[in-house]
């Protein structure tokens, strides 16, 4: 299983941003994207892991804090459940993991897939909020 592929999953949405004027998440996604590839090309203890954990760990803080910001009714409701989602996957992913169960990175994929429709979400509310205020 390649797992630098999912840094892909970043791609989207931080272009999705970029195109949209909203440069500081944009720039922290496509830092968050580089920083993971560049540990899980050689995924073992060392500087690069801690790296990614913090960069990924700041840009999740980000996208949360960002979300409680902008996102509003009707989308609170799909941004709790994916937050849910994506907590159930982080979880499991590093439960099996941990057991040594192969199974493992289907968890991991799927916490990057939702993750990345959160940030389309978060993204797409912020773009609203630009274009019409008085709207959320």
């Amino acid at each position: 299983f390649p797992s630098h592929d999912i840094d892909r999953f970043f791609i989207l949405p931080a272009t999705y941003a970029l195109c949209n004027n909203i440069y500081y998440h944009s720039s922290l996604l496509f830092i968050t994207s580089a920083v993971s590839a560049n540990y899980w090309r050689r995924a073992q203890p060392s500087w690069r892991r801690d790296l990614d954990f913090i960069v990924a760990k700041m840009a999740m803080v980000t996208g949360v804090s960002t979300g409680i910001m902008y996102i509003r009714p009707p989308y609170v409701t799909i941004f709790a459940t994916g937050l849910s989602g994506l907590s159930y996957c982080y979880y499991l992913s590093n439960h099996l993991y941990a057991r040594n169960n192969p199974n493992w990175w289907k968890y991991h994929v799927a916490f990057h897939a939702l993750l990345m429709c959160e940030q389309f979400l978060v993204f797409y509310t912020m773009v609203i909020h630009q274009t019409q205020p008085h709207q959320i």
